[in-house]
């Protein structure tokens, strides 16, 4: 079978799909297949001899400060992605943050099981510490403060083991009187616990983004028969740290935003490399 030729040229117009690994070990950061548009944009500065008459250019020219980015917008998220551009990793697993909760009063109920179980925070002595009793227009009325039995203003907490819901509890009438003062739910913020499988990115001020492996997966086409070719870009990468979440009430879904500047090898001047491929073995 004869060897098949790959084009000279061609036009290229598909969207890249994009793989990133660390440079340590290969191992894989993310692949981002739903990407809205890829940019590979190549600079150079040229300076030229001048003189005489006009100030003309003399000669050639030569080039300094070349510069190869790529810039890669995603319509999806990925959190290994995110922790590279903020140079921290996921750590998975337990972990606990904070939980706006809120509990419809009914007048003769004084005691209301929480949604979520409430976890005591590093040195903490209480659970919640203060509760709101809250308007429908969602004004906060008054104050009520956690203690060890329930009294006039104060409020007890209760946290069973296993599957036993926890639970607030109110003085006798309490109830009833915040509710005759207007309030018709119960507002607080407390700590809870995350599943096991919960992903946490902590967010970093002594930290720089990291380097990746990238290789970008696209398809050009052969000008005369049409012929479709893999395109492969590849190369290291320094990651940038800049992104950001854009987020409208009636808007599209925040897209991933990534830039990334090719960097020469320490023994190696190759920036990165173009391959134009074939689908065949």
């Amino acid at each position: 079978m004869a060897v098949k030729k790959t084009p000279k040229n061609f036009s290229v117009q598909q969207i890249f799909e994009i793989l990133m690994q660390r440079p340590s070990d290969n191992s894989i950061i993310g692949y981002l297949k739903h990407c809205k548009t890829t940019t590979l944009e190549n600079t150079v500065e040229m300076t030229y001899p001048t003189g005489g008459r006009g100030n003309v250019y003399i000669g050639r020219g030569f080039s300094h400060s070349k510069r190869a980015t790529f810039t890669v917008e995603s319509a999806t998220w990925n959190t290994e992605v995110i922790a590279a551009q903020n140079g921290v990793d996921v750590t998975l697993g337990e972990t606990t943050y904070r939980k706006y909760v809120q509990v419809d009063l009914t007048s003769g109920t004084e005691s209301y099981n929480l949604p979520l179980k409430p976890v005591k925070e590093t040195g903490a002595t209480k659970y919640i510490g203060v509760i709101y009793a809250t308007s429908a227009s969602g004004d906060y009325l008054s104050e009520l403060q956690e203690d060890s039995a329930v009294s006039d203003g104060k409020f007890t907490v209760t946290v069973g083991e296993d599957e036993t819901p926890a639970s607030i509890a109110l003085n006798s009438g309490a109830a009833a009187k915040l509710i005759g003062d207007g309030a018709v739910k119960l507002t607080m913020a407390y700590t809870v616990k995350s599943a096991s499988t919960a992903q946490r990115i902590d967010i970093k001020t002594d930290t720089m983004p990291d380097t990746a492996l990238v290789t970008a997966y696209g398809l050009v086409a052969d000008n005369c028969d049409g012929t479709l070719y893999p395109c492969i870009i590849h190369g290291t990468v320094q990651i940038d740290g800049n992104w950001n979440w854009e987020i409208t009430a009636d808007g599209d879904p925040a897209v991933q935003n990534i830039s990334m500047e090719f960097v020469a090898g320490c023994a190696s001047n190759d920036l990165y490399s173009i391959i134009i491929d074939t689908d065949e073995e």
